[in-house]
Protein backbone atom coordinates (compact mmCIF):
# COMPACT_ATOMS: atom_id res chain seq x y z
CA UNK A 1 0.00 0.00 0.00
CA UNK A 2 2.90 2.21 0.57
CA UNK A 3 4.30 2.03 -2.83
CA UNK A 4 1.12 2.64 -4.16
CA UNK A 5 0.31 5.60 -2.04
CA UNK A 6 -2.90 4.32 -0.63
CA UNK A 7 -4.19 6.01 2.58
CA UNK A 8 -7.06 4.82 3.26
CA UNK A 9 -8.91 6.37 6.80
CA UNK A 10 -8.37 3.00 8.49
CA UNK A 11 -6.28 -0.19 7.17
CA UNK A 12 -9.07 -2.40 7.60
CA UNK A 13 -11.58 -1.16 5.34
CA UNK A 14 -12.93 -3.18 2.18
CA UNK A 15 -11.36 -1.45 -0.94
CA UNK A 16 -15.58 -0.17 -1.68
CA UNK A 17 -14.84 1.94 0.96
CA UNK A 18 -11.48 4.00 -0.60
CA UNK A 19 -12.02 7.36 -2.15
CA UNK A 20 -12.16 7.11 -6.15
CA UNK A 21 -8.60 8.00 -6.04
CA UNK A 22 -7.41 5.02 -3.87
CA UNK A 23 -9.46 2.62 -5.44
CA UNK A 24 -7.86 3.69 -8.69
CA UNK A 25 -4.86 2.98 -7.43
CA UNK A 26 -5.30 -0.34 -6.00
CA UNK A 27 -7.18 -1.87 -9.46
CA UNK A 28 -3.85 -0.40 -11.19
CA UNK A 29 -1.50 -1.80 -8.66
CA UNK A 30 -3.15 -5.57 -8.90
CA UNK A 31 -2.95 -5.20 -13.04
CA UNK A 32 0.68 -3.94 -12.68
CA UNK A 33 1.71 -6.89 -10.20
CA UNK A 34 1.01 -9.28 -13.41
CA UNK A 35 4.02 -7.94 -15.35
CA UNK A 36 1.43 -6.95 -18.30
CA UNK A 37 2.74 -6.67 -21.58
CA UNK A 38 0.52 -4.06 -22.78
CA UNK A 39 -1.46 -1.43 -20.85
CA UNK A 40 -5.16 -0.31 -22.16
CA UNK A 41 -6.16 2.76 -20.03
CA UNK A 42 -9.41 4.51 -20.28
CA UNK A 43 -9.51 7.74 -18.75
CA UNK A 44 -6.85 6.23 -15.93
CA UNK A 45 -7.19 9.69 -13.84
CA UNK A 46 -10.97 10.97 -14.25
CA UNK A 47 -12.69 11.89 -11.03
CA UNK A 48 -9.42 11.63 -9.26
CA UNK A 49 -7.59 14.25 -6.62
CA UNK A 50 -3.88 15.54 -7.70
CA UNK A 51 -2.28 13.47 -5.16
CA UNK A 52 -4.21 10.36 -6.83
CA UNK A 53 -3.01 12.28 -9.96
CA UNK A 54 0.39 12.21 -9.25
CA UNK A 55 1.02 8.64 -8.05
CA UNK A 56 -1.08 7.08 -11.31
CA UNK A 57 1.00 8.65 -13.60
CA UNK A 58 4.07 7.68 -12.00
CA UNK A 59 2.88 3.92 -11.88
CA UNK A 60 1.85 4.43 -15.61
CA UNK A 61 5.71 5.98 -16.90
CA UNK A 62 7.47 3.03 -14.16
CA UNK A 63 5.41 0.37 -16.30
CA UNK A 64 6.03 1.74 -19.54
CA UNK A 65 10.05 2.08 -18.32
CA UNK A 66 9.71 -1.40 -17.66
CA UNK A 67 8.84 -2.28 -20.89
CA UNK A 68 5.05 -2.60 -21.09
CA UNK A 69 3.28 -1.19 -23.92
CA UNK A 70 0.65 1.92 -22.52
CA UNK A 71 -2.04 2.88 -24.04
CA UNK A 72 -4.08 5.90 -22.83
CA UNK A 73 -7.35 6.85 -24.10
CA UNK A 74 -7.70 10.29 -22.23
CA UNK A 75 -9.71 13.65 -22.89
CA UNK A 76 -7.21 15.01 -20.38
CA UNK A 77 -4.30 16.43 -22.70
CA UNK A 78 -1.89 17.86 -19.91
CA UNK A 79 -2.06 14.54 -18.64
CA UNK A 80 -1.09 13.39 -22.00
CA UNK A 81 1.63 15.69 -22.25
CA UNK A 82 3.10 14.16 -18.77
CA UNK A 83 2.88 10.20 -19.36
CA UNK A 84 3.48 10.19 -23.37
CA UNK A 85 5.74 9.87 -25.85
CA UNK A 86 3.29 9.64 -28.79
CA UNK A 87 -0.03 11.09 -29.07
CA UNK A 88 -2.63 10.27 -32.14
CA UNK A 89 -5.64 12.39 -32.57
CA UNK A 90 -8.48 10.46 -34.56
CA UNK A 91 -10.33 11.68 -36.79
CA UNK A 92 -13.66 10.37 -37.90
CA UNK A 93 -12.43 7.10 -36.41
CA UNK A 94 -8.59 6.92 -37.87
CA UNK A 95 -5.39 8.74 -36.86
CA UNK A 96 -5.59 11.91 -38.31
CA UNK A 97 -2.08 13.53 -36.31
CA UNK A 98 0.56 11.87 -34.69
CA UNK A 99 2.46 14.18 -31.82
CA UNK A 100 5.84 13.27 -30.26
CA UNK A 101 8.98 15.14 -29.35
CA UNK A 102 8.31 19.06 -29.12
CA UNK A 103 5.52 18.67 -31.32
CA UNK A 104 3.88 17.29 -27.85
CA UNK A 105 2.51 20.38 -26.02
CA UNK A 106 -0.72 21.40 -24.70
CA UNK A 107 -0.90 23.95 -27.77
CA UNK A 108 -0.46 21.47 -30.38
CA UNK A 109 -2.52 18.69 -29.44
CA UNK A 110 -5.72 20.73 -28.73
CA UNK A 111 -5.16 22.42 -32.38
CA UNK A 112 -5.19 19.19 -33.66
CA UNK A 113 -8.46 18.37 -31.77
CA UNK A 114 -10.10 21.21 -32.98
CA UNK A 115 -8.87 20.09 -36.79
CA UNK A 116 -10.39 16.51 -35.75
CA UNK A 117 -13.68 18.15 -34.56
CA UNK A 118 -13.58 20.44 -37.57
CA UNK A 119 -14.24 23.07 -35.62
CA UNK A 120 -13.55 26.98 -37.38
CA UNK A 121 -10.64 29.22 -35.21
CA UNK A 122 -12.49 31.48 -33.76
CA UNK A 123 -10.55 35.05 -35.62
CA UNK A 124 -11.59 33.06 -38.59
CA UNK A 125 -13.99 35.09 -40.77
CA UNK A 126 -17.43 33.37 -42.06
CA UNK A 127 -16.22 33.74 -45.57
CA UNK A 128 -12.67 32.24 -45.04
CA UNK A 129 -14.29 29.30 -43.34
CA UNK A 130 -17.49 28.82 -45.70
CA UNK A 131 -14.59 29.10 -49.12
CA UNK A 132 -12.66 26.34 -46.88
CA UNK A 133 -15.58 24.29 -46.76
CA UNK A 134 -16.06 24.12 -50.48
CA UNK A 135 -12.79 23.12 -50.90
CA UNK A 136 -12.68 20.84 -48.88
CA UNK A 137 -15.90 19.20 -49.43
Amino acid sequence: METLDVRPPMQDRVIDQFSGGNQQKVVLGRLLRTEPKVLVLDEPTQGVDVGAKDTIHRLIVDAASAGAGVIICSTDVEELVQVATRVLVFRRGLPGAELTGQDLNVERIEEEQLLAADVRPINETAEAAFQKGITHA
